[in-house]
């Protein structure tokens, strides 16, 4: 059932597989985009990822979100399946709207974001290409809801064995730049929309339910109007650099930001996809503040160990990966990766606020967010370029946590292990700094260096944190039984 934490874990696990699939082809193609990309032309295609990502929250009102929470408020499997075609029906006519105003006015749009006409073609293939994201989004929330976690997966290994050929074919013999890059993942896109598209309508076939509109446009506008504002800060440092330096500053800061979302693809949006059903499925139970504070804690505590091996070793990834051109980048993932913390304990702290309905106080927090935002990366970036820009995106994202933090509080007391929190990243900074005290200029020593003071850290951290301890002694309980398992199934 997915009101247990073991069913929590093993969906997470899948969902880990499944989204790390969805998402490696981005860093598989780093060597293809670094190579066949300049600097500049690699900034703008950042640019454009932040548009998408802009776009996809204005078009899509928030209803992947939505579909959740009201799929649970019915118990007849007639009535959750209307849930999930309503929304896809109401996502479908808002995204097509809006694309196609985004398509006729693609000159302006490429004027206003890079103060030329030259990117419009690519401005309209993105407006295409976000249209599919959306409904597929819907459509991916029905698969949560019924922990059908393994076509999840799938889909996301069809998606990735079509966009690696496609980028390869349009970018390196083609020579087709940035058109050559969204296409391809226009075809990755289409590809898993058609999957899902016969799924869901193959299980829930075409029942639509028009009363529930008003009430689901009603939960979802703030919270959609919230996630607007939330995205549009979110993305104003790009712009903001682009506007007081150039492209080619965008390129090394967007390269920064997609190294330190490796944390983001690998642990905060498996548990996102897992925990955002899991913790309405268990609103109604008597030790969910004890539960969900329990489960927060080992995600932080997870979230840490692997932000401190992605900031350590992004130097040397940069190295094998990209042009000397782009190695600075890396000066910057460490600052970010705070950041991508915060915004990972934001999604936790979020639980009061979801489970009394009161998504106006998530709006009110993003507009506080957008305009610090907007004020603070201007005047940092001014005096400090692209560190400014980082230090600036860890800054709002940690002031937004605690903000969401006391006032999820007073809605719905979770059971948080802060002082636990604080002992466990105090012992990785310290480990982090101690790892750049060193100056060695042999790659291969530095590498082993590195892994040394991982392993060590490791064991500090679990020996400040007996939730840390507890967690490992469960892993390596559960790696043992399996063990065990595989090898009497290799005896028989």
């Amino acid at each position: 059932m997915a009101s247990k934490p073991a069913s929590l874990v093993k969906h997470t696990a899948i969902y880990w597989v499944g989204n790390a699939l969805n998402r490696v082809g981005a860093y598989l193609l780093l060597p293809l985009y670094t190579h066949y990309l300049s600097l500049s032309e690699y900034g703008a295609l950042e640019m454009l990822y932040s548009v998408n990502s802009v776009l996809a929250v204005v078009l899509g009102a928030g209803l992947s979100h939505t579909t959740l929470r009201f799929y649970y408020e019915y118990d007849a499997e007639r009535d959750r399946n209307s849930v999930i075609v309503t929304n896809m029906l109401v996502t479908s006519l808002l995204g097509l709207c809006g694309s196609a105003l985004i398509v006729y006015f693609s000159k302006g749009v490429s004027t206003l974001i890079f103060r030329s006409e030259a990117y419009a073609d690519a401005v309209a293939i993105l407006a295409i290409i976000t249209v599919f994201e959306l409904i597929s989004e819907v459509m991916f929330a029905y698969l949560r809801a019924r922990e059908l976690s393994i076509p999840y997966v799938l889909i996301s290994a069809g998606k990735l064995m079509i966009q690696l050929p496609a980028t390869y074919y349009f970018l390196v013999h083609q020579e087709e730049g940035i058109i050559g890059v969204l296409k391809s993942n226009f075809l990755s896109v289409l590809f898993s929309w058609s999957v899902l598209m016969f799924i869901v309508i193959r299980n829930c076939g075409i029942t639509i339910n028009l009363g529930i509109v008003q009430p689901i446009m009603r939960y979802s506008i703030p919270f959609a109007a919230s996630s607007i504002i939330w995205s549009v800060a979110s993305n104003a440092d790009k712009y903001i650099l682009n506007l007081m330096t150039d492209l080619a500053n965008v390129g090394l800061y967007g390269l920064a930001m997609k190294l330190a979302t490796i944390l983001r693809f690998l642990v905060i949006e498996p548990f996102g996809r897992s925990f955002g059903a899991y913790r309405f499925s268990t609103m109604k139970n008597e030790d969910t503040a004890d539960v969900q504070g329990n489960i927060s804690h080992y995600f932080f505590i997870v979230m840490s160990v692997i932000g401190f091996g992605i900031a350590i070793f992004s130097p040397e990834v940069l190295m094998f990966v990209s042009t000397s051109d782009y190695w600075d980048a890396s000066n910057y993932v460490p600052v970010i990766l705070i950041g991508m913390l915060a915004q990972g304990m934001t999604y936790c702290y979020q639980t009061g606020i979801l489970f009394r309905k009161k998504t106006k106080y998530v709006l009110h927090i993003s507009i506080g967010a957008m305009i610090l935002t907007i004020g603070l990366t201007y005047v940092m970036v001014h005096y400090m370029g692209l560190l400014g820009a980082a230090l600036s995106f860890s800054t709002v994202s940690v002031v937004v946590a605690l903000v969401t933090e006391r006032v999820s509080q007073r809605l719905f007391t979770i059971n948080y292990r802060h002082r636990e929190m604080f002992a466990v990243f105090g012992v990785i900074l310290l480990f982090y700094v101690v790892q750049r005290s060193f100056g060695l200029d042999n790659v291969l020593i530095k590498i082993l260096w590195k892994l040394a003071i991982s392993l060590i850290m490791i064991f500090a951290v679990m020996r400040v944190d007996g939730y840390a301890r507890t967690m490992y002694e469960n892993i390596i309980k559960f790696a043992r039984q399996r063990i065990l398992v595989i090898r009497r199934r290799s005896v028989r």
